[in-house]
């Protein structure tokens, strides 16, 4: 059996009703959070994201434009566990946050756990294509037709 590896990854940003707004698609090399400030640009009222996004500059870059700082929270080296107070918080960004994760489920449920063709150009456009179907289906949910 060949071996597999891991070439590619897309980053997506959605909305309060896990319609997407805007992606990147990159090789895997890159770490996440080098595309959630592109991603989150033009928010002008609130970023939720995964604890991975949180950085000291990250939160003073959000609090300068005005903009409410959601990102979950992590331990910090050495520390056993969150205190109360944090976990508390994290509670409460999770349900907001899961909705970021919608449409992965989807796309992974379509039966697209790889990809399928050789090259970027090509990998990135069937990403979008998915993204697209997918807010295609979203809406149709959130409209209520059926």
């Amino acid at each position: 059996m060949r071996k597999r590896y891991h070439g590619y990854k897309g980053s997506i940003a959605a909305d309060r009703s896990a319609i997407v707004t805007d992606y990147r698609f990159s090789d895997a090399a890159p770490h996440d959070s080098n595309f959630i400030d592109e991603l989150t640009a033009g928010e002008k009222k609130m970023v939720v994201a995964d604890s991975a996004y949180r950085s000291v500059e990250r939160e003073a870059a959000l609090e300068r434009r005005g903009v409410i700082c959601a990102l979950m929270f992590k331990r910090q080296r050495g520390q056993q566990e969150l205190p109360p107070l944090l976990k508390g918080l994290n509670r409460l960004i999770a349900p907001i946050r899961a909705a970021v994760e919608h449409p992965f489920a989807w796309i992974k449920n379509m039966g697209h756990r790889r990809v399928r063709y050789r090259g970027r150009r090509r990998n990135e456009f069937d990403f979008g294509l998915m993204l697209v179907a997918y807010n295609w289906k979203r809406s149709l949910s959130l409209t209520g037709a059926k």
